[in-house]
């Protein structure tokens, strides 16, 4: 069986220092991975944060971010070089670009699970957060200016790319630059669904990953039904069943091709006094892991 690197990663710098960077520590806390088969642990610690965007790049942090995405990056490109199973656990949704760093060279796909489609260009960002345009910059989107601090071409080709469950649309206005369907990304927001998550889920491999190709798992949990993950940031209406959510991630873990997954934007500061909502996410994470093993292998 192979087995699981726990990478935490409690980086604020794509949002703000107000929680998110506390959610590693608190679900470690409530049994993250309590049983599982660990092989290594590790944290890769954030530089400080500075509520500073850069008038070039047009991001908070962006030195920062540089730097620690090569970190985080070093950390996920030894798990995967040991045959391990990396499982990053952070912090905000920035996490990605390091992630994406270290598989830049497998030309894998990206199964990208989200409340939001994280598809700002930096430039026309509200917020200069780079939490809310981290998809944007990994398949490319971005200007050369930003994209070349990440390497010379998207760390995840458009292509394969899948961008699933999210529900902003209705937030998404004509110029602020989410071109979502001028791209080659295939994009399955909540409402096209329906009541078969799971089903679209099967389609979207087939369709853009195919039989053979692996892939990297993004999970914003976000994306979960507000009322049992209200601990994030920025909260909207709706959302995937958690139960939904179970069933997507075991058929995209039984397929034996996904590299490894980031965790990302559990803020404890916004739970309840006994993070239910963290607790949540610990049993289903845990679920997750636990079904993950050599012996479950068939192909999508």
């Amino acid at each position: 069986m192979t087995l699981l690197d726990e990478i935490l990663a409690p980086s604020a710098l794509g949002l703000a220092p107000n929680g998110v960077q506390d959610g590693p520590s608190v679900l470690k806390q409530l049994g993250l991975f309590a049983g599982l088969p660990l092989r290594r642990q590790c944290q890769v610690e954030s530089p400080p944060y500075r509520d500073l965007r850069s008038e070039t790049l047009h991001i908070l942090n962006a030195d920062a971010l540089v730097g620690y995405s090569a970190s985080l990056a070093h950390e996920v490109r030894a798990s995967l070089d040991a045959g391990a199973f990396p499982v990053v656990i952070g912090g905000d949704c920035s996490v990605l670009l390091g992630c994406g760093l270290a598989v830049a060279d497998e030309d894998a796909g990206l199964f990208f699970l989200d409340g939001h489609q994280d598809f700002y260009l930096p430039e026309q960002s509200p917020t200069g957060e780079a939490a809310d345009m981290d998809l944007a910059i990994v398949t490319g989107h971005a200007s050369p200016e930003v994209q070349c601090l990440f390497g010379d071409r998207p760390l995840y080709a458009p292509e394969h790319t899948i961008l699933f469950g999210n529900r902003d649309d209705h937030d998404v206005i004509e110029d602020n630059a989410m071109r979502l369907p001028a791209t080659a990304l295939l994009h399955l927001p909540l409402s096209s669904l329906g009541v078969d998550p799971l089903r679209q889920a099967r389609s979207a491999i087939a369709a853009r990953l195919g039989t053979e190709r692996r892939f990297w798992v993004h999970l914003d949990v976000d994306v979960i039904e507000d009322a049992d993950m209200y601990a994030v940031d920025y909260r909207l209406p709706g959302g995937l069943p958690l139960s939904q959510l179970a069933r997507v991630l075991d058929y995209l873990m039984s397929t034996g091709r996904v590299l490894g997954m980031d965790v990302t934007i559990y803020n404890p500061r916004l739970d309840g006094a006994d993070y239910p909502c963290g607790r949540r996410l610990v049993e289903l994470l845990n679920t997750c892991f636990a079904r993950f093993g050599a012996e479950k292998s068939h192909r999508a």
